[in-house]
């Protein structure tokens, strides 16, 4: 009897640790620090998906240092999604000005000119004309917008809101679970571990510099606690929970 519980618990076990795969997801760039988590990456031997603003290029060095990471994105094996030309509007009210309920021939166009011209700029460091991303994430509140996370998939590309974020301790006012599940120096905004298929988020320049051990502490303790990293050309939206069973009826 105790060695079938133990056989239980042990495919229960086993079963959660082959379940546990996040995508780690990073915002803004290319921009200082971009590189400093490309390097953590490789080091790690983990990937992950790098939403583009392609009005950072001077923060780079220029087009060709913007091209020159983007590049080495690519060959090592990451993915790349858009994150509009342009980092803004940010807030809910910035995005109610500038968008609206797209209604109007002038919301749409200033909508869809700042990811279609994300499109074209990094198509031109890729020497790839008709370059299109396949995903995206809308800066700042932009996922709180249900019509225009539906105008972005309209567009050709698949959404990515996230469900848990990771910041340098002290970085937002929101990350307030400091030196998160032990790992000094890192804050969390969700103080729990992250479930299966959960999209993490992270921004490039915040790890820069000394910084980038402190991503490199954080991706250790995921492994220890067996996750592993995937990409998002593979993530499937979770199952649906089974339905409870209806009360059986009052006697």
């Amino acid at each position: 009897m105790l060695r079938t519980f133990a056989l239980v618990l042990l495919a229960v076990a086993s079963a959660f640790a082959q379940q546990k795969t996040i995508y780690l997801t990073f915002d803004d760039g290319p921009q200082p620090g971009t590189t400093d988590v490309l390097d953590v990456l490789k080091e790690e031997g983990v990937h992950g998906v790098f939403f583009l603003t392609g009005s950072n290029a001077l923060s780079v060095g220029g087009l060709e240092g913007q091209a020159k990471i983007i590049l080495r994105t690519l060959a090592e094996g990451h993915e790349l999604g858009s994150h509009c030309y342009i980092h803004e509007p940010m807030t809910r009210g910035g995005y109610i000005a500038a968008y609206g309920d797209l209604t109007t021939d002038a919301q749409r166009d200033a909508f869809h000119k700042n990811l279609a011209r994300n499109d074209s700029e990094i198509g031109r460091r890729l020497e790839k004309p008709g370059f299109k991303f396949e995903f995206a994430r809308l800066p700042g509140d932009g996922s709180t917008f249900p019509h225009l996370v539906a105008e972005v998939e309209k567009m050709g590309m698949k959404h990515f809101h996230w469900q848990q974020e990771f910041a340098p301790n002290g970085v937002f006012k929101w990350i307030k679970n400091l030196d998160w599940k032990g790992v000094a120096g890192v804050g969390g905004d969700i103080s729990w571990f992250p479930k299966d298929g959960e999209v993490i988020l992270f921004h490039d320049r915040h790890w820069a510099g000394e910084k980038r051990e402190l991503l490199r502490s954080l991706i250790r303790f995921l492994k220890e606690k067996g996750y592993t990293f995937g990409k998002l050309a593979d993530w499937k939206p979770a199952p649906p929970k089974p339905a409870k069973p209806a009360a059986p009826p009052a006697p």
